[in-house]
């Protein structure tokens, strides 16, 4: 419990130091500026790597940093937002901004990191935690054909939204055209993970997950967390980029709109956000995401209502982050810091999660470890969230020199 509210106010003070109120009536112009949008990705990023460390069944028994648990999501929204946000006021600004898009945009901004982080994490996995995986494994890892890396899903996602933006506004025409194009691959990647699901549970007889023996007979690829699309992470925040495209295409009108009635609006969205959320928790725990578990076969059905009763959530908590940065918002050494390098650290992170896997969990097994006043928690979360740092300074180091190389 301690460590809870140490944790939880170390980040509220990060997002207090430095803190500028606009007033009663006056307003932050510059709210969506690189500026305030880093900083806002650097507190996203610290919260994150916390909600993966909350994660783990030792901190769920003892309901240690309990409140990270379940809002991973919205701290990726914030990701997704000002991707999209960045995207359309790059193209507006940037003369001849399509004219390698491709190149710049894709390959050298996500995907050769994506490619030297599968690299990194089959020289971890193969030297440090001695692993004996198939060769197909091995070679499926490295080109990034499946994820070797847990938590590598976000560029490949971003890609595919990156992709799907140059193909709906290379050419000039309706925005709303455009618009449309997103929303269906954003659509259409929902509809892939609830008939995926989280394994490949096609693979094998009905249920065969269900059983040590179905597992024992199982390939490597029949695994959760295998395949892209493979959970329910991958998507659900997606709506987000959408939402920071709209928003930036008719950011005048709607700022100008947000301003009248400003508390009355932002009550209201308060209270929807807190609605969408009761709505979103109830989805889960009435329908769910995890429906192979119940012993009637993929529940495709019950994924599809639990996506759409949470993506309200989503939508309203990215509103309500916003609106508040039109009065509050703050930057500050820390949250420049982590903004600079919140996707490196995020990469990263699962290797520092397994660095210190045994620190929580008994040698061997994924029984978690709890000791007397359970400080194996506070060094663990210590350790990883100072490894995930640090490695994701060496990573973003490896990165720029490879890129260099290339160029």
């Amino acid at each position: 419990m301690v460590l809870s509210f140490v944790t939880y106010g170390f980040v509220i003070a990060i997002m207090l130091w430095g803190v500028k109120f606009a007033g009663i009536k006056g307003f932050h112009e510059d709210f969506m500026s690189l500026k305030k949008t880093k900083a806002l990705r650097g507190v996203s990023a610290v919260c994150v790597i916390l909600h993966h460390i909350s994660q783990q069944e030792a901190f769920k028994e003892t309901k240690t940093l309990s409140f990270f648990e379940n809002i991973g999501l919205y701290f990726v929204a914030v990701f997704f937002f000002c991707s999209g946000y960045g995207l359309v006021k790059s193209l507006r600004t940037k003369p001849d901004y399509f004219k390698g898009f491709v190149k710049n945009r894709i390959v050298k901004t996500l995907w050769i990191p994506f490619i030297i982080n599968s690299c990194l994490y089959c020289l971890f996995y193969k030297f440090i935690m001695n692993s004996d995986f198939p060769v197909s494994k091995w070679i499926c890892g490295v080109l990034g054909l499946t994820l070797i890396n847990d938590y590598a899903w976000f560029p490949v996602v971003l890609t595919v939204l990156y992709i799907a933006f140059f193909f709906a506004y290379r050419n000039e025409g309706s925005e709303k055209k455009g618009n449309f194009i997103v929303a269906l691959v954003i659509f259409f990647m929902a509809c892939l993970f609830c008939i995926e699901g989280h394994l490949a549970w096609w693979a094998g007889s009905r249920n065969w997950y269900l059983s040590n023996e179905g597992w024992a007979s199982s390939k490597w690829w029949m695994g959760v967390k295998v395949f892209w699309f493979s959970g329910e992470w991958w998507v659900n925040s997606c709506i987000a980029f959408l939402m920071g495209i709209l928003f930036a295409q008719k950011e005048k009108g709607i700022t100008a709109w947000l301003k009248k009635a400003y508390f009355l609006k932002y009550a209201a969205v308060l209270f929807l956000t807190a609605a969408a959320f009761v709505l979103s928790f109830a989805g889960m725990e009435k329908f769910g995401y995890w429906t192979e578990w119940n012993g009637t076969g993929p529940g495709i059905g019950n994924k599809f209502i639990t996506f759409f009763l949470q993506e309200p959530s989503v939508i309203f908590a990215v509103i309500l982050i916003f609106m508040t940065m039109m009065k509050f918002n703050s930057v500050n050494p820390v949250l420049r810091f982590f903004g600079n390098i919140s996707l490196e650290t995020y990469l990263m992170n699962y290797m520092a999660i397994l660095l210190f896997w045994s620190v929580i969990y008994k040698a061997g097994t994924r029984e978690p470890l709890i000791v007397e006043g359970n400080l194996n928690l506070v060094k663990y979360t210590v350790c990883v969230f100072a490894a995930s740092v640090v490695l994701g300074l060496i990573y973003k180091f490896i990165c720029t020199g490879v890129k260099k190389l290339i160029k």
